[in-house]
């Protein structure tokens, strides 16, 4: 299980209630692993909210994979998926995605 810090940016004028969040993680090009979790949290007017995703990675069900990474020093990643926010009209999807590289820890 790896866990994921993600910041979540409000740039409106007024707070916005998460109701759901889903979530895929690919790594080097390859979908590892995704889910859904449950909203509940608030995002302030003109602020930021920590949220953690608990990521559990099956490694026997991303083959190839492991062998890919191990000549490699660093890997890519993306994270991305929908995060559901309240409105008066009824629940909003905004998608979101962050990719980046990151070392590989070598024991």
């Amino acid at each position: 299980t790896v866990q994921l810090q993600y910041l979540l940016t409000n740039p409106n004028d007024i707070a916005l209630e998460v109701v759901s969040l889903s979530y895929q993680l690919e790594v080097e090009g390859t979908r590892v692993t995704g889910g859904d979790l449950p909203g509940g949290m608030s995002i302030p007017a003109k602020g930021q909210t920590e949220i953690a995703i608990p990521v559990r990675i099956e490694f026997a069900n991303v083959p190839g994979l492991i062998q890919r990474l191990m000549n490699k020093t660093d890997i890519s990643y993306k994270v991305s998926g929908t995060v559901g926010v309240s409105t008066p009209i009824g629940p909003i999807p905004l998608t979101y995605m962050h990719g980046d590289r990151v070392p590989i820890p070598r024991f």
